[in-house]
């Protein structure tokens, strides 16, 4: 993955099961236009791979945005070789690259 990657391994509920493993990265933005961005890239990735993660974007402050992004595969309750492949695509983007680059 980019130099300034930096994705988590958590766990959190999800569906009643406690302890679901997910790989969680958060992008920041100064740009809401570079934001929407990136959430559009990783649309195509998740298309393309077939495994779709939960994105949101939300405004930290009057000027910075955070996007983050959780990916598991719901068919193991955790992480598998899509979720790893799905990461490593996001920190491929263009924008992602342009946006870790700046920081």
């Amino acid at each position: 993955m980019g130099k300034s990657s930096v994705w988590e391994v958590s766990y959190c509920r999800l569906a009643g099961r406690k302890g679901v493993r997910v790989l969680r990265r958060e992008i920041r933005s100064t740009c809401h236009s570079d934001a929407m961005r990136v959430m559009a890239g990783i649309g195509e990735v998740a298309n393309r791979l077939n495994h779709h993660p939960n994105i949101a974007i939300t405004g930290t402050s009057c000027d910075e945005f955070c996007i983050s992004i959780e990916s598991s595969s719901a068919a193991v309750g955790g992480l598998t070789a899509f979720d790893l492949a799905l990461a490593q695509a996001v920190d491929d983007l263009a924008i992602v690259q342009m946006i870790d680059s700046s920081q």
